[in-house]
């Protein structure tokens, strides 16, 4: 397609009516991912970033005397008449307020990240209006008591579907090296405020970062103890000023540590997919580590913060404080207490602690047979 036609094409789908649809996507973040699942020629996405409305749909929801983002995505599907509404965006009370307002379709939404306590906050009911779908695709049986608790759909344990898509890599090419996963985001101003679950400030992000560089400096004397390469795994794609953190740290690159600058989607499950022991504070892809079956330890350094309770390790699961593979707290003696649990393990020993904790956590399904076997049913799944 030439560039005056992609524009062209850019300016119909903003200004004429969207065309009928079997399959709608709400809303255009982690649409990507789903569309890897579904016909493409056939689904429609509900885009609602501003500059990205359609203009037809929009009119047609002023001229009723509607102004919310809800009345527009509730119009666009009046509009595209999908079979199937599918989101990414499993925290939003929009996606599960939609099918009292278009109730032939089966609403389907996917859980895109693990869930503490702020997640009961962003799905409180508004003027007491149930939240309802069909089904909601969560990542373990922690999960699903969450959704079950708070909206009227049927939880279906998948794991992380960007996890379950990304490529296993052959285990035992780096089993002398711990991979931490970075939480320090290169935006980040550090003099802005961390805030509670109500929104009241809490602590500065200055002091966030020194507790996770804190965190580092002691992962970093495990390993020269125990002759293990520690590798960094960045959190963002421009990561100039995260690696400058770490160099600060812990001196040259080289010298017993190095970074690896996130290039994409899959390098994160490349570096930890080669690690012997993975080291998570609060990230997503520590349980996914996790699910993959590497050993992973967790320092859950926001638990120690007023009120942030739901940041504990496995929450809403009554786990403790200290266990195998986690303490949520900051402290030199349990960082070298649980990663040297875990590098002694042996397999044995190891297999018998993931079958104790991944089912509850994180389930692992390679290719999302279970998400294309769903959508197959519904039919409306890609061949």
């Amino acid at each position: 397609m030439t560039r005056a036609a992609a524009r062209l094409s850019a300016i119909g789908r903003v200004l004429l009516p969207p065309r009928r649809a079997q399959v709608a996507i709400v809303d255009a973040e982690g649409a990507d991912d789903l569309l890897a699942y579904v016909r493409e020629e056939s689904t429609a996405i509900v885009d609602l970033r501003r500059r990205h409305l359609n203009a037809w749909v929009l009119a047609r929801t002023v001229l009723r005397g509607r102004r919310s983002m809800l009345d527009y995505a509730a119009a666009y599907l009046r509009t595209v008449k999908p079979a199937v509404v599918l989101t990414m965006i499993d925290t939003t009370p929009l996606f599960y307020r939609l099918k009292a307002r278009w109730p032939s379709a089966t609403y389907v939404s996917v859980q895109n990240g693990w869930r503490a306590h702020e997640f009961v906050r962003d799905l409180r009911a508004e003027g007491g209006e149930p939240l309802v779908a069909d089904r909601v695709l969560c990542f373990g049986e922690a999960a699903a008591s969450l959704y079950r608790e708070h909206i009227g759909a049927e939880p279906v344990v998948i794991g992380s579907l960007r996890n379950n898509a990304a490529p296993q890599v052959a285990a035992g090419t780096g089993r002398g090296t711990v991979a931490l996963i970075s939480t320090l985001r290169d935006k980040v101003d550090l003099d802005s405020w961390m805030v509670g679950y109500d929104g009241e400030p809490l602590v500065r992000y200055r002091e966030v970062f020194d507790r996770r560089l804190q965190l580092a400096s002691w992962v970093a004397e495990f390993c020269r103890s125990a002759r293990l390469h520690l590798r960094v795994v960045g959190k963002d794609l421009d990561s100039a000023r995260e690696r400058g953190f770490y160099r600060d740290l812990l001196g040259p690159e080289g010298d017993g540590w190095s970074f690896a600058a996130r290039r994409g989607p899959q390098s994160s499950y490349d570096e930890i997919s080669r690690a012997r022991i993975v080291v998570s504070t609060s990230s997503t892809l520590g349980y996914e580590a996790l699910a993959r079956g590497i050993r992973t330890a967790f320092f859950m350094l926001d638990a120690e913060l007023p009120g942030r309770f739901g940041d504990r390790f496995g929450w809403p699961l009554p786990l403790g404080d200290d266990g195998p593979l986690w303490a949520n707290r900051l402290d030199r003696d349990a960082v070298a207490e649980v990663l040297g649990g875990l590098h002694r393990m042996n397999d044995v020993e190891w297999s018998h602690a993931l079958r104790e904790w991944v089912p509850r956590l994180i389930d692992h399904d390679p290719g999302n047979t279970r998400l294309r076997a769903l959508l197959g049913s519904l039919g409306v799944g890609r061949s």
